[in-house]
């Protein structure tokens, strides 16, 4: 792990409590809020946690920021796979109920996954706000650390980053 791990680096980690102290932080790279999606059509409606934690079956990314919190909220229902786009795509065969997704990358793993998006719906429970970040080994020289962070905010305020964000991360809506 880039915790653990000399002269490493992570794209792109959500910045949490539990992680402070761990890595040195460069960032953010963007923000998003994490909904729970479910398959269009699919009942029970799902209008709150109380909701969401009495279906089957809730597929999130093992290890990612949302199981943590899912967890703690009490979550019993949790099928931990490798990523998100895992995740949704077993929404969308109706292998799970729900999935938690990023609204920033939800295109972007329809496409990766070849998943019909008009199959899937967003519920209104929002599950958190994400702000993503690099993480970089503890060990990472602060003036390292501060090289990136001015080149990457110097990219966040040119053309090219609001293009990477639109061609990558951005949802076509």
């Amino acid at each position: 792990t880039v915790q653990s791990r000399p002269g490493h680096a992570l794209f792109n980690v959500a910045r949490s409590p539990e992680r402070e102290g761990t890595v040195r932080w460069v960032g953010p790279t963007f923000e998003t809020e994490v909904w729970l999606y479910k398959r269009r059509g699919a009942q029970p409606a799902i209008r709150t946690l109380d909701d969401a934690r009495r279906v089957r079956r809730v597929c999130v990314q093992q290890g990612a920021g949302d199981e943590v919190l899912l967890r703690k909220l009490g979550f019993r229902n949790l099928d931990p796979v490798r990523s998100s786009g895992h995740a949704l795509k077993m929404v969308a065969l109706g292998r799970a109920d729900l999935a938690p997704v990023g609204e920033i990358v939800f295109d972007a793993l329809v496409r990766e996954f070849r998943i019909d998006p008009d199959a899937l719906e967003r519920t209104p429970v929002r599950i958190f706000h994400s702000v993503g970040y690099i993480a970089f080994s503890p060990d990472t020289d602060p003036e390292t650390i501060a090289r990136w962070q001015a080149a990457l905010d110097a990219l966040k305020r040119s053309e090219r980053y609001k293009q990477l964000v639109r061609d990558y991360l951005t949802p076509a809506r």
